[in-house]
């Protein structure tokens, strides 16, 4: 029943981020009529012994017409987003609250006037349910430049904010009076320069700006809100700022930002400065000022061919240059503010340090800029597709370094895994890293240098590598062993990492799963479809930690079975190698991981198919069931149980139209 039918071996190359993320090992088998038909789910195979072609439809397609831009779009942001409102607010009707959240909506409605939980809002405040509201964030990083270079030349004036901080403590000697002792002051005590204030004040004036656009169908019913937030903007520090905007329905703000709200056509508009850094005793000066005084002047955006073509009802785009650009930003106005903090320990060489690790990470040959998530919304169903935006780069080399492979892996269907569980997945199996290799450029060309760096800066690295990079970190691990292991470790790594590129496929089903007191248990099965001879290599590592593998027969599995129990006292389950019956296709095997032999045997009985699509599929088939299995799950989520029964979410990896990857994730409930 495991004989194979894989016309040869495929190095897969599409699985990029998916595969490096996903811990889990899977499994899964079936069989096939010997006519070529297919024994379970699945489309028939050719008639020429080949395995049914796998289905790609447990998470549809989102369609529907794109939704365009809106008032609330700004050239040059670097985030997007739009929502319908009638959606929002049933998705909000729909979903459970905790009673913390209960108490925390009731004061809000009971300042709105209306049950955010169960009455119509948005007719209540006179919002055309159909209508869009729309908002972007752009980076505001006028004197960037001019702050940089202050940096870089080490100016008089950054020089005096530097002798101002407590990690460089001096003393000013004044010219005493006849007679009087030596009065000695603390730096900070001595008045900034005009040159160094203003130059401290600049960098107190980096920040984004955003704009929120709510459409108002019947002017006069929100005015009870609007007057809440006016009362509650109101701070006699932006006094200044207000008076010089002219008529606005609200204005005011806090230490690090200034919110101006305002009637246009069609709604109401809200213009938020945001500053990365606060200032408590002036944050209304000339350059804040005229920030926000710019800031309303910004026309919506005219043309953005992206952003336009999303579609759905909620739709989100980020783009990654303008959110390198905000980091770096943040990064300068902070250190540059903490330079006359006593607190301040970092400094300059921080902010260098910083910079340089972005400047890495980001400047270099990058296939994508930016992501976009659309979602659909319909009763309990819900769809969203995130994808990555290619670089003209990346356009190019699309098809090169994600162009798939042929495959007929023989593996277990998903439908057959999924059936009856409580998770399941199932991969194509790695990428191919070879395809990766080219990007290896600059730190990504060192494995241990781009570790240092993801360390050492994590939440920036974070951002640059899902955003942008990450096919580069691929290629950057093509390089592994390289000098990061000596050996004989090296030689171990090498075959490790060579036995995970030719595995085909790669699957798993967990039936049932039980805590008891912090152990759990359940049934569950794992496969890894890979040749006799990648077997046989794994008893070796096995070996290697004094584990042993025992022959063993299992009715209905055929070819030799071999197993080890799991040298894992808080895991109680098996290893095996089961080996195909000889075939003219090669000697094939299977690498299983299962709580007993019951589970192999179920396993070995499954529906085929191909295994070509997608590339990387993971369900969770009842979220109640998942979530009572574990105690403190279970506790902390049971205001929730109606909502989570029969409650499924399916995630998958695969290539959209343009030969991109693309993210799918799918929750609705069992009938």
């Amino acid at each position: 029943m495991f004989a194979p039918r894989v016309r040869f071996v495929p190095r897969l190359s599409a699985l990029a981020c998916a595969a490096l993320l996903w811990v889990s090992a899977c499994q899964k088998h079936g069989g096939k009529d010997t006519d070529g038909q297919a024994s379970g789910d699945g489309q028939a195979g050719d008639g020429d012994g080949s395995s049914a072609r796998a289905k790609d439809d447990r998470i549809p397609e989102l369609s529907g017409a794109p939704v365009g831009l809106q008032p609330g779009y700004v050239d040059g942001a670097l985030f997007y987003a739009s929502w319908r409102a009638g959606a929002m607010q049933e998705l909000l009707h729909s979903l459970p609250m905790s009673p913390r959240e209960v108490r925390d909506v009731a004061e809000l409605g009971a300042l709105i006037g209306a049950d955010l939980r169960v009455d119509d809002v948005l007719a209540h405040l006179g919002v055309d349910p159909d209508a869009r509201i729309s908002m972007s964030v752009r980076p505001v990083l006028t004197w960037s430049a001019e702050l940089r270079d202050a940096v870089e030349n080490d100016s008089p004036a950054l020089k005096e904010l530097e002798g101002r901080g407590g990690n460089h403590v001096s003393v000013v000697e004044i010219a005493p009076k006849a007679g009087a002792a030596v009065e000695e002051v603390a730096p900070s005590e001595v008045p900034l320069s005009p040159a160094a204030r203003e130059l401290e004040r600049k960098a107190k004036s980096l920040g984004v700006h955003a704009r929120v656009h709510l459409p108002v169908a019947t002017p006069g019913k929100i005015d009870r809100v609007v007057g809440l937030m006016a009362r509650e903007l109101q701070d006699p520090r932006w006094a200044t700022t207000c008076a010089a905007l002219g008529p606005t329905r609200a204005c005011g703000g806090e230490s690090d930002g200034v919110m101006v709200l305002r009637d246009v056509p069609g709604g109401l508009q809200l213009d938020l400065l945001l500053t990365f850094v606060g200032d408590y005793e002036t944050p209304d000066d000339e350059f804040r000022r005229a920030l926000i005084q710019q800031a309303l002047t910004v026309p919506a955006a005219a043309s953005a061919p992206a952003l336009a073509a999303l579609r759905g009802d909620a739709v989100m785009l980020v783009d990654g240059p303008g959110v390198v650009s905000a980091l770096r930003g943040a990064a300068l106005a902070r250190v540059i503010r903490g330079l006359s903090a006593p607190e301040e320990i970092y400094g300059l060489d921080r902010l260098r340090e910083r910079e340089g690790a972005l400047e890495r990470l980001h400047d270099t040959e990058r296939m994508f800029e930016g992501v976009t998530v659309e979602l659909a919304l319909s009763g309990d169903s819900m769809v969203a597709t995130g994808k990555w935006l290619a670089s003209d780069s990346g356009r190019q080399r699309m098809a090169a370094v994600f162009e798939l492979s042929e495959i007929d892996a023989d593996v277990p269907s998903i439908a057959a895994l999924c059936e009856g569980a409580l998770l399941c997945g199932r991969s194509r199996g790695l990428p191919d890293r070879a395809r990766f290799s080219s990007l290896a450029r600059g730190v990504y060309a060192d494995p241990e240098e781009l570790a240092r760096l993801l360390d050492r800066h994590e939440d920036e690295a974070a951002a640059v590598l899902m955003l942008e990079t990450w096919p580069n970190a691929i290629g950057s691990l093509a390089q592994l062993p390289g000098k990061v292991f000596e050996a004989p470790e090296s030689f171990v790594v090498q075959n490790v990492i060579d036995v995970s590129s030719r595995v085909l496929g790669a699957g798993f089903s967990i039936r049932s799963l039980n805590e008891t007191r912090h152990t759990v248990t359940g049934d569950w099965v794992g496969y890894a479809r890979m040749s006799a001879a990648d077997l046989s290599t794994l008893r070796g590592f096995l070996q290697m930690v004094d584990a042993r593998m025992s022959p063993t027969s299992l009715s209905g599995v055929e070819g030799r079975v071999e197993f080890t129990p799991i040298p894992d006292s808080d895991v109680a389950g098996n290893f095996y190698e089961i080996f195909d019956p000889p075939a003219a296709t090669g000697a094939w095997g299977w690498a299983v991981l299962a709580d007993g032999d019951d589970r192999v045997r179920w396993l070995a009985g499954l529906a085929h198919d191909d295994g070509a699509v997608p590339l990387l599929y993971l369900e969770a088939v009842d979220l109640w069931r998942l979530f009572a299995s574990f105690d403190e799950l279970r506790e902390d989520s049971s205001f929730a149980q109606s909502w989570l029964s029969r409650r499924w979410i399916r995630g998958q990896v695969g290539l959209g139209a343009d030969g991109a990857p693309e993210v799918r994730v799918a929750m609705g409930k069992l009938e």
